[in-house]
């Protein structure tokens, strides 16, 4: 009962059968384990063994799941030119890092937001970009986001700060490149707040 991997009904029948010990069900035939106990408790008893079930590499729980690149601005600004210097500088560290850890995004996340102490606190604004070919090109990001700050920048905002997160994060070997389209990409949900 004290094995991970057997419940307590498996426990009681391997009782009812007489082996209450953790070597003798590790010497019980293959066979008659995987019959009476599936290919479950097949596994553990080649785990016991020290048989390797689970191979170790890249699982899709051990990936990353974003990567952020974020700042404020030493002093508000609503200045389109100084926001978007920012985002690019942001999209191509966020790139980086991509490609750093051999990933590739398809969905971008875009924030501006203005000082919490103005009178403008609760005025933000954010969109996200989903790519239709996953990408960790800084040219492919930067061209997308730079076409969706304009579609909630507010020149009547002071901006304190700007982002950018990357999502949806899949090694870059798990992909695919079209040798017929370019990477098309999709704005959704524009907001201002």
């Amino acid at each position: 009962g004290s094995i991970w991997g057997l419940g307590r009904a498996t426990s009681s029948k391997l009782r009812d059968q007489g082996i209450t010990t953790v070597q003798q069900f590790m010497n019980l035939e293959d066979s008659f384990v995987k019959q009476q106990y599936g290919v479950g408790g097949r596994r553990v008893q080649d785990e016991l063994r020290g048989i390797q079930v689970h191979k170790l590499g890249v699982s899709s729980e051990s990936i990353q799941q974003s990567i952020t690149s974020t700042r404020s601005f030493s002093e508000v600004t609503s200045s389109l030119s100084d926001l978007e210097s920012a985002l690019g500088y942001h999209v191509t560290q966020a790139a980086r890092k991509l490609r750093e850890k051999k990933l590739v995004c398809s969905r971008m996340y875009i924030e501006m937001r203005a000082s919490r102490y103005s009178d403008f606190a609760m005025r933000k604004g954010s969109t996200e970009v989903i790519l239709t070919q996953p990408s960790s090109s800084t040219q492919v990001l930067l061209h997308e986001a730079l076409i969706a700050i304009g579609s909630f920048f507010d020149a009547d905002i002071p901006y304190k700060k700007i982002g950018v997160t990357l999502g949806n994060l899949m090694p870059e070997a798990y992909t695919t490149e079209s040798l017929f389209e370019e990477p098309r990409t999709e704005v959704t949900e524009s907001k201002n707040i």
